[in-house]
């Protein structure tokens, strides 16, 4: 199995071979800036609108998505995860969740998480 050795727009170079990007993952690359705008959005939103959102939810979900083998790409896959799931999404980081939390939700801790993510 050959390790990743570099990673551009158009190409990833693993050894001893050169194979093409995935069509998804170069679109979205290309579209970064937009694609966490987008999100960035979306998650100012939700804190925004903290207090409208309920606590906890009823909805049961088990109906599976299959995968294919290219991928969604970036904006797909937010757009599937806001149809799907977006609505199972609790208030817990509000002051009204009286739950055990797993994570913090801070300010701070969204920058450290996205700098994380990011750095990784």
């Amino acid at each position: 199995m050959s390790a990743i050795f570099a990673i551009d727009y158009n190409c990833v170079l693993l050894l001893p071979k050169i194979i093409a990007m995935n069509k998804q993952l170069k679109n979205d690359l290309t579209n970064l800036d937009a694609l966490l705008e987008i999100v960035k959005a979306q998650g100012l939103d939700f804190l925004k609108n903290i207090g409208e959102r309920p606590t906890s939810t009823g909805i049961a979900y088990s109906n599976h998505l299959e995968l294919n083998e290219t991928g969604l790409g970036g904006q797909n896959t937010l757009q599937l995860f806001n149809e799907r799931f977006e609505k199972f999404i609790v208030a817990s980081t509000g002051s009204r969740y009286l739950g055990f939390v797993t994570g913090g939700s801070t300010p701070a801790s969204i920058m450290g998480d996205w700098l994380t993510t990011v750095y990784d």
